[in-house]
């Protein structure tokens, strides 16, 4: 079976996580700290891909 989770899909499902996982204040920004760091990581490990490939840089003035 095919998964319909795409990659934008996969950023926005982490959004909310802290608020879905807990209602103590204290671990939702623990939480929250965490996603922030996979977020970034995930950016730098994407964007070295993207460069090894020969993918042109993201201009953002653009967006």
């Amino acid at each position: 079976m095919r998964s319909s989770t795409t990659l934008p899909g996969l950023f926005s499902h982490r959004c909310g996580v802290a608020a879905r996982c807990s209602n103590d204040l204290a671990v939702r920004r623990k939480i929250d700290a965490v996603v922030y760091e996979v977020r970034k990581k995930m950016a730098k490990v994407t964007l070295e891909m993207a460069d090894k490939n020969g993918f042109p840089p993201v201009n953002a003035s653009s967006s």
